[in-house]
């Protein structure tokens, strides 16, 4: 399969530019394909000498001066035969016939235009709606995926597989990344954008891995509410906390590590909540938990230290 876009000056496929007697089957391209002149085609820019395509198809938009060599699969052809393959009429621009069949997106992303024309969707090819944008897809080409939890109604999170490759989660359950993967390649699931409606903290678990020849459903996202955690320290100047005084979402019932650190000529004493909604591990020692079921307000208090000098 082919899935960048191409330009030049002629000769120009989305596949493949110039098939002279080769055989291509069970192939596809989805991208723009652009030239300055002729023998363009969305697949193909010529098919002759005897060549052959079976059972492919082209999506792409195909950008040319109007030319009998340009196609919405394929350009010039010549002594050859394109049998079973498609092309899409509403993106590529193109209407033409005899070098490949348009039909519409709708047509594209049915099942049946392609097996009533005996393609394989047994061994060879597989189409699924939220893969590839419904087109179908080669089965050697597998998808990631997993399941969402804990999503807050009204909430969406964005996740993203290799940098790329985004997907918007609107609600618990099973999720899938538009863009298919080769066998072998790895896999990277991260949280682009955390939900924002409700505040929450989703993190992703079986997060990365390699493709062994099946899809990847593993992948765990599991999205949590937070709540205001607010620091503060007393008196003011004697010392600092991590996280820093202020501000800071933590999530629900979760212990939350906390460390109070005194400056110069200062002691830390001990650490007071504002009510029983931060619940302390250890109040007595600088570096201990606090497990929040509301917003509440913890401070580290610290006292001076006082020298003496003899008389």
């Amino acid at each position: 399969n082919a899935t960048g876009s191409v330009s030049g000056d002629h000769t120009i496929g989305g596949f493949v530019a110039v098939n002279d007697g080769g055989t291509i089957r069970d192939s596809y391209a989805i991208g723009a394909v652009s030239a300055g002149s002729g023998y363009v085609g969305g697949f193909a820019g010529t098919n002759d000498f005897g060549a052959r395509i079976d059972n492919s198809y082209s999506v792409g938009r195909v950008t040319a001066p109007a030319s009998d060599s340009v196609g919405g699969f394929a350009g010039y052809i010549w002594n050859t035969v394109i049998a079973h393959s498609f092309y899409n009429s509403e993106t590529s621009g193109r209407t033409d016939t005899g070098k490949g069949e348009p039909k519409t997106t709708a047509e594209m992303t049915t099942s049946t235009t392609f097996t009533d024309a005996g393609w394989d969707f047994a061994t060879i090819w597989g189409i699924n709606p939220a893969v590839n944008n419904g087109y179908p897809t080669l089965l050697w080409r597998y998808t990631v995926g997993g399941t969402v939890s804990g999503l807050a109604t009204g909430n969406s999170v964005v996740l993203q597989n290799n940098g790329a490759d985004d997907l918007t989660v609107a609600a618990d359950g099973g999720f899938t990344f538009p863009a298919p993967l080769d066998d072998g390649s790895p896999y990277a699931v991260t949280v682009l954008t955390q939900p924002a409606a409700t505040p929450q903290l989703c993190t992703v678990a079986n997060d990365a891995g390699t493709v062994a020849g099946a899809n990847v459903t593993t992948v765990e996202v599991t999205c949590a509410d937070l709540v205001d955690l607010t620091m503060a320290v007393l008196p003011e100047g004697a010392g600092t906390t991590t996280p820093p005084v202020g501000s800071t979402g933590v999530v629900v019932s979760a212990p939350q590590p906390i460390v109070a650190t005194a400056n110069a000529g200062y002691d830390f004493v001990k650490w007071t909540s504002s009510d029983g909604a931060a619940v302390l591990a250890d109040p007595n020692s600088a570096s201990t938990t606090v497990t929040m079921t509301a917003a509440a307000t913890v401070t580290a208090n610290f006292c001076l230290l006082h020298t003496w000098y003899p008389d």
